[in-house]
């Protein structure tokens, strides 16, 4: 009488395992501000792989959780919020009216960093739907993001091929008559 071959359980020959140095690896890269999946990447592990984990870690996958994937969940969502404060704390420091701009808001009543908030029944320009503007509108209004983006050196016309050209565009401010 023969044996029948007994099935392995467990996972397959050859399949990733999470040790401790590359949780440990992992977890670094995002503190540092990676994306989760390209760390996981980063550290041999595939981006399907390291989702199931972490459904797992925390309770969603399809298979149990294990203590070392709750750990992984763990570690790696603390990793995510201390990255995300590092680059919270840089804008703080490095531009504060744009941190500003999106910690004090303007609200109904309250005056922030933003633009008003139009009083009730008030439509904002910027909420109108273009087919619902004028032709005037909407060239006034490309004609002021034009001189924006030209007063904030985005817009730059290109020099002329021509060296006597005399064209609006190219016409120095100053030399412009009103």
């Amino acid at each position: 009488m023969t044996k029948e071959p007994r099935h392995r359980t467990g996972r397959p020959v050859g399949s990733v395992t999470l040790t401790a140095e590359r949780q440990d690896r992992l977890v670094a890269f995002i503190r540092a501000g990676a994306f989760d999946h390209v760390a996981a990447q980063a550290v041999g592990i595939s981006p399907r792989t390291f989702r199931e984990w972490l459904a797992r870690g925390e309770g969603r996958g399809s298979r149990p959780a294990t203590p070392k994937l709750r750990a992984l969940a763990d570690q790696v969502r603390a990793a995510k919020a201390e990255s995300r404060l590092s680059a919270e704390v840089r804008v703080y420091r490095e531009q504060p009216a744009y941190w500003l701009s999106r910690v004090a808001r303007s609200v109904e009543g309250a005056e922030g960093w933003t633009e008003p908030v139009p009083s009730p029944g008030e439509r904002p320009l910027r909420e109108k739907r273009l087919q619902d503007w004028t032709d005037e509108e909407l060239y006034d209004s490309i004609n002021e993001s034009a001189q924006k983006m030209a007063d904030g050196g985005w817009l730059v016309s290109p020099p002329c091929s021509r060296p006597r050209c005399r064209c609006e565009y190219h016409i120095p401010l100053e030399e412009r008559s009103s």
